[in-house]
């Protein structure tokens, strides 16, 4: 009675695993009658970005790398930074740094390219506004506003690689003042990236820096 009993139970086994075996076989093969659905798209595809953004006109755009430079004036260092406007001014020390803030693209110095390569103007002015031009240095040497430093062109200049910087020094004077300056007891030293607009560059609105000093007559 116990063997039958087995016996059984054996059969019923084998009837349930050749149940799923035949099921498992009539799925796989009507799964390959069906069309394969395309993996997705790599995420880097541009189409990614034609999203519509709600509420709103138009899609999403890439992201564009420029391939121009951009040159800024990180930092202008002054010594003294009180100065006498006599008419025979000590020296005025300038230290000026400049960057090339692209991640692609070198800014050539006049030192590889003397024709095509930028300048730095150092300038004086009454305010922290400047025009991206060669400045003009007055004769006689008496104050006219972002006016060219005597010997403040620096025109030796090395190539500078994305994300690189360069410190140039040079030493200039104060020029003849007017009242209103002599009054005020200020003027700024700036510095002009790329007076010449030889660089094609991201942004030319950034190329300006100034750095205040103290001015008394005597």
């Amino acid at each position: 009675m116990k063997t039958f009993a087995f016996s059984i139970r054996q059969l019923t086994i084998f009837t349930f695993l050749f149940s799923m075996i035949f099921v498992s076989t009539a799925v796989f093969a009507q799964q390959i009658g069906k069309p394969q659905i395309p993996p997705p798209k790599n995420v880097f595809d541009k189409n990614r970005y034609k999203i519509p953004i709600p509420g709103s006109k138009g899609t999403i755009k890439p992201p564009v790398q420029s391939s121009r430079a951009d040159l800024v004036i990180e930092k202008i260092v002054l010594n003294p930074i009180v100065c006498y406007a006599t008419s025979n001014p000590e020296p005025l020390n300038v230290e000026v740094t400049i960057r090339n803030r692209s991640r692609t693209t070198k800014a050539l110095g006049t030192n590889d390219e003397p024709q095509e390569g930028y300048m730095i103007d150092i300038i004086f002015s009454t305010d922290q506004v400047a025009p991206i031009q060669y400045a003009r240095l007055p004769q006689p040497y008496a104050f006219q506003e972002d006016m060219l430093a005597i010997g403040g062109r620096i025109s030796n200049t090395s190539t500078l690689l994305p994300g690189q910087s360069r410190t140039y020094k040079l030493t200039t004077r104060v020029p003849t003042v007017n009242r209103k300056i002599c009054s005020n007891h200020y003027l700024y030293v700036g510095a002009v990236a790329d007076s010449g607009n030889k660089v094609a560059e991201t942004s030319e609105s950034n190329n300006t820096a100034f750095q205040v000093f103290r001015v008394y007559c005597k």
